[in-house]
């Protein structure tokens, strides 16, 4: 159960990396470029997060 929802997010993490990649190649303003591509570094970075810490919730509520 939880392989498959990683996995699931790791796919949805690729896709949308590919995406903003494609977006940073071909938009001439470099700007709007790196500013969508900063954003979707802070998505990932607080999904990451937000997943740990659902994971350390699960954790605590099996042991009691």
């Amino acid at each position: 159960m939880i392989k498959l929802i990683l996995r699931q997010i790791a796919e949805l993490l690729f896709k949308i990396s590919l995406f903003f990649v494609l977006i940073y190649y071909f938009v001439e303003d470099r700007n709007l470029a790196d500013s969508a591509y900063i954003t979707f570094l802070f998505l990932i970075i607080n999904g990451f997060f937000s997943l740990i810490s659902y994971m350390i919730k699960r954790i605590r509520k099996k042991r009691q």
